[in-house]
């Protein structure tokens, strides 16, 4: 029997209740799973790989472009202490 959320209810076909067994026996031996659900499993796996290369090397790049904008800080502090000195009024 299946009741809906406005609590009518149905009885569902057998066939229906095979398929739920299958995809629960795919749980717990994920090779008894229907073959569509195991592709799909393989789908997601796949996806979720290549997802975590992307955000891998989005972490390699900024971690690139720290260390190029820390080096040119360098000369950069440099330049503004000058400046700021010779900005700097003179007590006279």
């Amino acid at each position: 029997m299946i009741i809906d959320v406005h609590g009518h209810y149905t009885t569902a076909p057998a066939a229906l209740g095979a398929w739920r067994d299958l995809q629960i026996a795919g749980l717990k031996d994920p090779s008894k799973a229907p073959a569509s659900l195991r592709r799909q499993l393989d789908e997601n796996r796949s996806s979720q790989e290549e997802q975590q290369r992307f955000i891998q090397q989005q972490e390699q790049e900024k971690s690139r472009i720290n260390q190029r904008f820390d080096a040119e800080l360098v000369p950069l502090r440099a330049l503004w202490s000058a400046a700021a000195a010779a900005a700097a009024p003179t007590g006279r």
